[in-house]
């Protein structure tokens, strides 16, 4: 078995053609700019100079500056400033104001300033959702759609999320998501499309990002790479590390109806990298330890970029770390841990690192030889679609 059996087009396929069609099983708050922003969205009013500006606007019933005012106290450190503030939002939310709610159901989330109480920041983002505030409605769909409130209930979950679309297009991400991952409402890749195209239009970048991984796949929508790649570049630019990682690889090998700059796909992904982006790092390990993009060939800086990206999880650098420690290329070789990583990836679900560990059990490499459960493991890979291990089957 070849020990890069091209990785980089394996990455590009996981990253591209297959974003739209696999995912995360629920939508959970997490650090991977893939998935929507599940915190609370700002409403506030525009930013004012002084606490004393805004109590005198509050005094006027100016019940954003009331909100805004509510918040800073609640923040603040003394425990009388700290009740003043959740007084302050109580009295606001009581008498409409909606960002005055969308607030005290965040403390009551989050159980900064009180004792948390799911049950009572679902009130207050009900009444703030009652009151057309998307932010409000989103929240309340996220605390519905898990386990806060008892039985988790995602089909109303979907029907919040549909509402803070309605009254704020760049909410319009969140039930794009469910669309895409059948969370609450059936499986509708098009639908997911529409309302990716609706945020991105409103300007939020990782609805941009999703929609461009649609574009390049076909995925529900007429393929349009020309469009894939401009979101692409407009998300890259204005943040979203896995924008760039997709990019970077486009360039590196010639994609999307580009030509290959790999110079610029290097210092894409070296930017995705930078920015978070496991996969970026993972994939910028392999330009690393092969000398692209007029990179020196460094198989032990490589290897530390594969380790940074399988602490966060991405899969592909786990087991390209795990093939240079049983080779002892780049680092001390160490195949009892090289099979560790292999195992996670597969666990996981990454075939390639199925195929890895079931080469080990054949040789009998960190492990003692098994053929059977080596057998098992190329069956794995191949159901994941590793040709090598289908072929190794025969």
């Amino acid at each position: 078995m070849n020990a890069r059996s091209a990785p980089l087009a394996l990455a590009l396929a996981l990253a591209l053609a297959l974003a739209a069609c696999s995912g995360p099983a629920q939508q959970v708050r997490d650090d991977d700019d893939l998935t929507p922003d599940l915190s609370s969205v700002p409403d506030r009013p525009a930013p004012i100079a002084s606490d004393e500006a805004l109590d005198a606007k509050c005094r006027a019933r100016d019940d954003a500056a009331c909100a805004e005012l509510g918040r800073r106290q609640v923040d603040g450190d003394e425990a009388a400033t700290v009740k003043r503030g959740l007084a302050l939002l109580e009295a606001t939310c009581t008498r409409g104001g909606p960002v005055a709610c969308l607030y005290l159901g965040n403390v009551w989330r989050d159980g900064a300033a009180v004792d948390r109480d799911p049950k009572r920041a679902a009130k207050r983002y009900e009444d703030g959702c009652k009151r057309d505030s998307g932010p409000a409605c989103h929240e309340l769909a996220l605390l519905v759609s898990g386990e806060d409130l008892g039985a988790p209930d995602p089909s109303r979950g979907a029907e919040l999320d549909a509402r803070a679309c309605e009254l704020e297009p760049r909410l319009c991400l969140h039930i794009g998501f469910r669309y895409q991952y059948a969370l609450g409402v059936s499986e509708d890749l098009a639908a997911a499309a529409r309302h990716y195209d609706t945020a991105c239009d409103a300007g939020d970048n990782v609805a941009c990002h999703r929609l461009a991984e649609q574009l390049a796949a076909g995925a529900g929508v007429r393929r349009d790479t020309r469009r894939a790649l401009t979101l692409f570049e407009r998300s890259c630019q204005r943040g979203t590390s896995a924008s760039c990682a997709n990019l970077g690889l486009v360039y590196l090998q010639g994609d999307l109806g580009v030509s290959a700059e790999p110079k610029r796909g290097v210092a894409l992904l070296d930017r995705a990298c930078n920015l978070g982006n496991a996969i970026g790092c993972a994939n910028l390990g392999v330009a690393t330890e092969q000398g692209l993009g007029g990179l020196r060939a460094d198989p032990a800086h490589a290897a530390r970029l594969y380790d940074k990206s399988c602490v966060d999880d991405a899969l592909n650098g786990c087991t390209f770390l795990g093939i240079m420690l049983v080779q002892g290329k780049g680092t001390e070789q160490d195949a009892a841990r090289g099979n560790e990583l292999f195992r996670k990836a597969c666990d996981g679900g990454y075939g390639p690192g199925c195929t890895w560990l079931g080469a080990s059990y054949v040789d009998g490499v960190g492990v003692t030889a098994d053929r059977r459960r080596a057998r098992a493991l190329f069956q794995r890979a191949c159901d994941l679609g590793e040709r090598a291990a289908c072929d190794a089957l025969q």
